[in-house]
């Protein structure tokens, strides 16, 4: 997690997941990240003996993290690019940092 003047940004690993696989969600100020991927391989053999494999495999992961106050959960955004996820936070205005004049 990372922090900006204008917005946190959650970054997170998922090689092998499509966008299809993964699920965010936010509720009572916590951001949740889901992924599910069902992996399923089948192979024979072209010369030699005869024999099959068939393999299947599910892969998954979740991540909950507690967001600070301030975050416009309505103009949250999400990407994913090269199996790297980056999520975007902006933060309201309110908290956003201001210079105070001195009189």
């Amino acid at each position: 997690v990372a922090e900006t003047e204008k917005e946190f940004v959650v970054t997170t690993d998922l090689p092998g997941f499509k966008k299809e696989d993964i699920a965010l969600e936010i509720e009572n100020g916590v951001l949740t990240i889901r992924g599910e991927v069902k992996i399923e391989k089948e192979e024979e053999s072209a010369d030699g003996p005869k024999y099959h494999r068939r393999e299947r495999r599910i892969e998954s992961v979740a991540r909950s993290i507690s967001l600070p106050e301030g975050v416009l959960e309505d103009k949250v955004t999400a990407d994913l690019k090269d199996g790297v996820l980056t999520v975007t936070l902006p933060k309201a205005p309110a908290a956003l940092a201001r210079k105070i004049a001195i009189q």
